[in-house]
């Protein structure tokens, strides 16, 4: 049957290591499990967790160099199953994360730092963990070139959303992509 764990590159603002607890499940179900550019555990944690049964999102950078670079990385780490996002030159449309005060940049407004105080649990099971072992949330997969802290005024879209992605992109990929 066509199950998979789809790119949840917050699962770790859910739980600690939330993207590693999510491959394992995957990997014990026997299905596979795709990371995400975006994620916040390093896509080689991921992998190893995943029994080798991971996929991976990619979002195309503008730079060519760095997504040449980034392509060659997720390639070298053994992942067989390449998913192109194309979709993303625009912003997606999250109304309740816009109740919610949740956007990304994350900006610590006074109702996101009472929704963490308000939040004791999730401090000591995430926050805590995150800041003691690996310091800020971080977009672990980006290269140091671009913006990688949640908290980054640069915004993703101008890194990874380019409106002149085109069929010339998908190919060039695919010449450097074996599976």
């Amino acid at each position: 049957m066509p199950y998979g764990i789809s790119p949840t590159a917050s699962a770790g603002l859910m739980s600690d290591l939330g993207e590693i607890d999510l491959a394992r499940a995957a990997a014990r179900m026997g299905v596979p499990c795709t990371a995400a550019t975006n994620s916040l555990t390093p896509v080689e944690d991921i992998f190893e967790a995943s029994d080798g049964l991971l996929w991976f999102q990619l979002y195309m950078w503008r730079d060519l160099a760095l997504r040449n670079a980034f392509i060659e990385r997720i390639r070298s780490i053994g992942i067989r199953t390449l998913l192109v996002t194309v979709d993303g030159s625009v912003g997606s449309n999250r109304e309740n994360d816009y109740r919610n005060g949740f956007s990304m940049p994350l900006r610590y407004t006074p109702k996101l730092i009472a929704q963490v105080a308000a939040n004791p649990g999730w401090c000591l099971r995430v926050l805590a963990p995150q800041y003691l072992k690996r310091g800020a949330f971080m977009k672990a997969n980006y290269p140091p070139e671009l913006a990688r802290k949640l908290t980054d005024k640069t915004v993703d879209h101008e890194h990874t959303k380019s409106d002149r992605q085109c069929w010339d992109d998908i190919m060039r990929i695919r010449d450097k992509w074996p599976g």
